[in-house]
């Protein structure tokens, strides 16, 4: 058996940390691939204590990512939304004009690229940005999400129609304010909570159904299970 891999994934908050522990972690270790989620500190304050979770600015970002990237034994990955991204984000110098998988995927680009100008070590280094959001892995199966919420048939006609609509694949679901993939959640359920029914759905469902039904998380999970120690 090849030795194992330590994967350090840097997590926007507790939604992403608890889908590492609980759903990517199960299905990496038969691999022999060992991931370790760490949240974003966003905020320090003068009695030392750390805020997580949430993104103000890439600076935030930048400076856990560095230390991570310090580590010369394991792998590092990212999962970020790509929606409402910061501001100050890396961009591409030429933004794809095509469709929105081309532009992630660029940015995801860029973000390499910002941390080796910064002199860091990005050979074991894959950035991912979940389209649009975690929450959109949730649409990959229809029938898990209502059974879980115990949805009208009226409700699930509607979301069969939004499916539809992205030629079946959730992350191809609108990000605008009031579209983006937790909104619609929280507009079709009342007393959706991210972090109590996101992950348990997504448990659910399983990550062979989230993978089949979105591409780009499945190009991440294919590059992490090909990853080696060298």
């Amino acid at each position: 058996m090849n030795a194992p891999i330590t994967l350090l994934i840097l997590c926007e908050g507790q939604s992403e940390e608890m889908f590492v522990k609980r759903v990517l972690t199960p299905h990496l270790v038969q691999k022999n691939i060992y991931p370790i989620a760490t949240i974003i500190n966003t905020k320090k304050t003068n009695y030392g204590a750390n805020h997580k979770g949430g993104i103000a600015t890439w600076g935030k970002v930048n400076m856990d990512l560095k230390e991570l990237l310090k580590n010369s034994h394991a792998w590092v990955t990212t999962l970020i939304d790509f929606y409402a991204l910061p501001e100050d984000s890396p961009k591409p110098e030429q933004m794809p004009s095509a469709n929105t998988i081309e532009v992630v995927q660029s940015t995801q680009q860029a973000i390499k690229n910002d941390a080796q100008n910064r002199g860091q070590n990005i050979d074991r280094f894959i950035p991912f940005l979940s389209l649009h959001e975690l929450e959109a892995w949730v649409f990959s199966d229809v029938s898990t999400l209502c059974e879980h919420f115990q949805c009208t048939s009226y409700t699930k006609s509607q979301i069969q129609d939004l499916l539809h609509s992205v030629h079946g694949n959730p992350e191809s679901i609108n990000h605008g304010a009031e579209t983006h993939p937790k909104k619609r959640l929280q507009k079709w359920f009342q007393g959706y909570s991210e972090k109590a029914d996101s992950v348990t759905l997504l448990e659910k469902i399983g990550i062979e159904q989230i993978r089949s039904s979105c591409p780009h998380f499945n190009n991440w999970l294919t590059q992490i299970e090909h990853i080696t120690v060298y």
